[in-house]
C-alpha cells in the first residue's frame, strides 16, 4: 500500500514537472512521457509508445543519434530543431545492468533568444568602438611614416607603443565579436560557407602581418600551393583565423627563429599548417591550449598580454566551417597548428 502511494506520488510529481520526461527500457522502447514532453514534441503518450522517437530529432543541429545519445551515459546537449526551436536534453540512465535511460527535455528557445539579442547589442557596440580605434590606428600609422614630419626620438618611441597597443586592442575586439556570436548562436545565421582559393588567401595574410609589424619581415615564410587549391569556408573568418595563428606564433618566436605558412592536400582535405620556431609548450599546456582563457606558464605571455581568447575561438570557427585544427609542440623546440578544412 505504502509503495503504491510513493508510486502515485512520484508520477504526479513528474506529471507537474515543466521539463520533458521520457523513459525508455533496455531495448530503447519508450514507456513513459510525462505532459510536458507530449506538449513539446506534439505527439500523445499512445504515439510516443507506437512509435518511439522516431521522426523527434530529423534535421537536428545537431544531428542526433537517439540510439547513440541513450548509450553515452549522463550528459547534456543543446540542439536546434528544424522548426527553429532550441531544447536543452539530459540524459541518464537508471537502474542496474542497464535497465533503461531517462530522456529530459527544456524548451530553452526564450533563454536562447535572448543571449542572441544580447550578443547581438554587444556585437553593435563593439562596431561602433572599432570605428574610432580605426581612425586612431590610420592616424598613427601616418605620423610613423613622416608624413607629418620628423619626431623627436622619445616621440616616436611612444608613437610607436600607442600603435602597437592600438593593433592589440583591434585584435582583442575581433576575438570578442566572434566570441560573442559562437556562444550565442548567431554565428549560424552569419557564417558564409564558399569555395575559397588558398594561394592568394595565404599571401594576403602574410602582406598584412609585415604591414602591421614590419619588423616580422624576416620571419615569416609563405609557402603557399604550387597549384590553385580550395577549401569549403568562411572567407572572411578563415583569414581572421590564420592572421591570429600568425600573429600568435611570431609573438613567441625564438631570437632568429622562423614561422611558416602553408598549405597541402590530403585526399579530400586540404591542411593549412602555422609553424614557428618558438618556445613551444609542455605535454600539460598542451591538452589545454584551447580552453577559454588559458595563456601558457612562457614568461613571454605577460610581456605581450592577451586575454586567452584568439585559439578557443580559432576552434570554434573552424569547428563551425566544417574542419578541425590540431596542435603538435614540444619545448624549445616550436608549435605547428594545423587547420584541416574539406576541398571546395
Amino acid at each position: 500500500m505504502k509503495e503504491e502511494k510513493e508510486d502515485k506520488l512520484f508520477r504526479w510529481l513528474v506529471e507537474k514537472l515543466p521539463a520533458g520526461v521520457i523513459a525508455f527500457d533496455g531495448d530503447n522502447a519508450v514507456i513513459y512521457a510525462n505532459t510536458a514532453a507530449c506538449e513539446i514534441f506534439g505527439r500523445g503518450a499512445d504515439d510516443f509508445a507506437l512509435h518511439g522517437m522516431a521522426g523527434i530529432f530529423e534535421d537536428s543541429d545537431p544531428a542526433v543519434d537517439v540510439k547513440e545519445l541513450l548509450a553515452g551515459g549522463e550528459k547534456r546537449i543543446e540542439l536546434r530543431l528544424k522548426d527553429g526551436r532550441w531544447l536543452s536534453v539530459d540524459t541518464a540512465p537508471y537502474g542496474a545492468d542497464g535497465l533503461g535511460s531517462i530522456l529530459i527535455v527544456s524548451d530553452v528557445t526564450a533563454f536562447r533568444r535572448l543571449e542572441e539579442m544580447k550578443a547581438s547589442f554587444l556585437t553593435d557596440s563593439l562596431h561602433l568602438i572599432r570605428t574610432p580605434l580605426t581612425t586612431v590606428s590610420s592616424a598613427l600609422s601616418l605620423v610613423m611614416s613622416g608624413r607629418g614630419g620628423t619626431l623627436p626620438a622619445k616621440a616616436a618611441e611612444l608613437v610607436a607603443v600607442s600603435a602597437s597597443e592600438t593593433r592589440r586592442l583591434s585584435v582583442l575586439l575581433d576575438a570578442l565579436k566572434e566570441l560573442l556570436m559562437l556562444e550565442s548562436g548567431l554565428i549560424d545565421k552569419d557564417i558564409i560557407i564558399e569555395p575559397v582559393e588558398i594561394c592568394g588567401l595565404i599571401g594576403k595574410v602574410c602582406k598584412d602581418a609585415i604591414r602591421t609589424d614590419p619588423s616580422v619581415e624576416k620571419a615569416i615564410v609563405c609557402r603557399p600551393p604550387e597549384k590553385p587549391v580550395r577549401v569549403r569556408a568562411d572567407r572572411e573568418r578563415l583569414r581572421w583565423v590564420l592572421s591570429e595563428l600568425l600573429a600568435n606564433g611570431t609573438r613567441y618566436l625564438r631570437d632568429g627563429g622562423k614561422i611558416y605558412i602553408e598549405a597541402d592536400e590530403r585526399g579530400d582535405n586540404v591542411a593549412l599548417s602555422v609553424r614557428d620556431e618558438g618556445h613551444g609548450m609542455s605535454e600539460d599546456e598542451i591538452t589545454r591550449v584551447f580552453d577559454r582563457g588559458f595563456r601558457g606558464a612562457n614568461p613571454e605571455n605577460r610581456r605581450t598580454g592577451g586575454a586567452g581568447l584568439g585559439l578557443y575561438v580559432v576552434k570554434g570557427l573552424i569547428a563551425r566551417m566544417g574542419g578541425d585544427v590540431n596542435i603538435d609542440s614540444a619545448t624549445g623546440v616550436g608549435s605547428t597548428m594545423e587547420i584541416i578544412l574539406p576541398k571546395g
